[in-house]
């Protein structure tokens, strides 16, 4: 923080790591944010913030899926030890053990069963105030609020949600932008003590914009998570037919 008799400005830095309460996640974030204001002449002030914000995270099954570490433990009795001294989660195979054949053990499933998630986030805004007068002012504001939602995550072979058990990935990619400017105008004149008046006048503009785009496949080479092989296995089969 500082500035002058004309201008200040704010620079702030905060960041946060934090581990889940279920095995294998997580969540991390850094924020950074900036404002100024200053008044260039008497009747004219401007200023801005500007504010970045990425995050990171990795997720656990949920919900009513068949891989979800919620429904596992609630089909299983507390008798049964999900991850004991001799064998583990899983198998020597790789295979997972399980109390109930129908739904993924909650230890193998945080563990092979990944959703990772990264944000990157913009927001800011300037504005501009013109004050030619006591009881008359004006002010234009501009501002952006522009999103990138980057989400993967797979199921193992093996996993009881996954297509014939052969495993699954999926990508999802979300961006939103929104951008948008207000004019205001407003008038106070006091006639006497007793009678005043005032007038307020204002305009907004806004633009939105948002994409969704989604690929999920079955795996086509054994642990191999991404999308970019799927497609090239799907490519050169194609290539093949023709």
């Amino acid at each position: 923080m500082g500035g002058t008799e004309t201008s200040s400005f704010r620079l702030s830095v905060m960041r946060l790591d934090q581990d889940g309460i279920v095995p294998n996640s997580f969540y991390d974030k850094t924020s950074v944010r900036l404002t100024s204001d200053a008044n260039i002449t008497t009747k004219w002030r401007m200023g801005g913030t500007v504010n970045y914000v990425a995050s990171t995270g990795r997720r656990t099954q949920n919900g009513s899926n068949l891989s979800g570490v919620m429904l596992g433990l609630a089909r299983a009795p507390a008798s049964y030890d999900l991850n004991d001294d001799e064998y583990g989660y899983a198998f020597p195979t790789g295979l997972q053990r399980q109390y109930f054949y129908l739904y993924d053990n909650p230890w193998w499933s945080v563990y092979n069963n990944i959703f990772n998630d990264k944000v990157d986030r913009v927001l800011g805004s300037a504005y501009l105030t013109w004050t030619p007068f006591k009881w008359l002012s004006g002010t234009y504001r501009v501002g952006a609020d522009v999103i990138s939602d980057n989400r993967k995550f797979h199921w193992a072979p093996g996993a009881w949600n996954a297509d014939e058990f052969l495993g699954e990935v999926h990508e999802n990619n979300q961006r939103h932008a929104e951008y948008y400017g207000d004019l205001l105008l407003t008038a106070n004149y006091d006639f006497t003590d007793k009678i005043n008046a005032s007038l307020t006048l204002g305009n907004n503009l806004n633009h939105r914009y948002d994409q969704n785009l989604f690929a999920g496949a079955g795996l086509s080479m054994f642990r191999i998570f991404t999308i970019s092989v799927i497609r090239q296995r799907f490519m050169l089969t194609k290539t093949r037919q023709l």
